[in-house]
């Protein structure tokens, strides 16, 4: 199905962007910076996110910008903000903190606080 294929590739884009920020972000060697380049790339994804949605309705009604190119900046709105909290940002601030302990507690305590149980 051709949905499925222009599906597949607005992802596959997704996944290309946010993967390249994440390179970058690793080869900062400083864990403080690190930490402060990742909290403003979380506030540039949403940024991103809020004006990709508010563009949806206007620029998407006008013409100028295709469902594509609206499907990839949403993306990767979502994932910049949610992907570095995961594993690289705790760690980052665990280091730059100077404190013995590891990031899985943190990251249990973020995946479950967006899990609503019934």
């Amino acid at each position: 199905d051709a949905r499925d294929i222009v599906a597949g590739r607005t992802e596959l884009a997704v996944a290309g962007v946010v993967l390249a920020v994440l390179a970058l972000l690793a080869t900062v060697a400083s864990p403080a910076r690190a930490t402060l380049w990742m909290e403003a790339l979380m506030l540039g994804g949403a940024l991103l996110l809020a004006v990709a949605q508010l563009a949806s309705s206007w620029l998407f009604s006008q013409g100028p910008v295709g469902g594509i190119v609206w499907s990839i900046c949403s993306g990767s709105g979502i994932f910049l903000g949610y992907v570095p909290i995961g594993a690289m940002f705790y760690d980052r601030l665990i280091g730059a903190l100077r404190y013995p302990a590891t990031a899985v507690f943190m990251i249990n305590v973020s995946d479950s606080a967006g899990c609503k149980r019934i």
